[in-house]
């Protein structure tokens, strides 16, 4: 009973996550993803009490895939390889996984209408906000990063670029890692050391066009 409880929820998530991604949170009816999870109205309502309840089931379940893949990759060394490679990989779950894409832009949506979409933002700082920062330490300690810079700053730094790569990625259809290889150049002149830059310059270079060259053909 609880494997069939357990896969009509997740047809109702996949149905919802499809359609969002389609037309858009407004544009659904509960209709629509009732027709398209194969799901009655009665099956529908003992999972979810609204629509708004199955995106926030799918902002949580993004979120824990997103801290998971992020986590893991900054809790290795060398660090700020690892920095680098996890901001690509952020971008790679919002352009290649419709479960995080459509959870990005519900948050957004969210935003528009009340208090939910910012809370969203702030749980998920809590959490990759210290694991950035404590990356950077490892940085400055591993020589790559110049000591004289602030942990924290860099942090939201990289936060905010990340995250309005995103928004500009959505909105007018810039390329997300083209985004993410601009501004890890820009921002390696003024944090990595003399020493270090040249590598880690050419590091963003080999990163960006792994993913670019990693899409899929009808993305090309």
């Amino acid at each position: 009973m609880q494997v069939r409880v357990q896969v009509t929820q997740q047809r109702i998530i996949d149905a919802a996550v499809g359609l969002f991604d389609e037309v858009g949170f407004g544009s659904v009816d509960l209709s629509d993803i009732l027709d398209r999870a194969h799901v009655s109205k009665g099956a529908f309502y003992y999972h979810f009490p609204t629509k708004a309840s199955v995106a926030s089931a799918i902002i949580d379940t993004a979120e824990a895939e997103f801290t998971d893949t992020v986590v893991g990759i900054l809790a290795s060394s060398p660090a700020l390889e690892n920095l680098i490679r996890s901001t690509f990989a952020m971008a790679s779950l919002h352009e290649r996984d419709p479960l995080n894409r459509v959870a990005d832009q519900l948050r957004q949506a969210l935003t528009q209408v009340s208090g939910a979409g910012a809370a969203t933002y702030q749980q998920r700082r809590k959490v990759i906000f210290g694991v950035l920062a404590d990356a950077v330490t490892r940085g400055i300690a591993d020589g790559d990063l110049i000591d004289d810079i602030d942990a924290d700053q860099v942090a939201h730094t990289l936060w905010a670029f990340t995250l309005g790569n995103r928004v500009l990625a959505d909105a007018i259809g810039e390329d997300i890692f083209v985004g993410i290889t601009d501004a890890w150049q820009l921002l390696l002149r003024g944090i990595a050391t003399p020493e270090a830059a040249g590598y880690f310059e050419l590091f963003v270079a080999r990163m960006s066009q792994q993913y670019i060259c990693g899409r899929p053909a009808a993305d090309s």
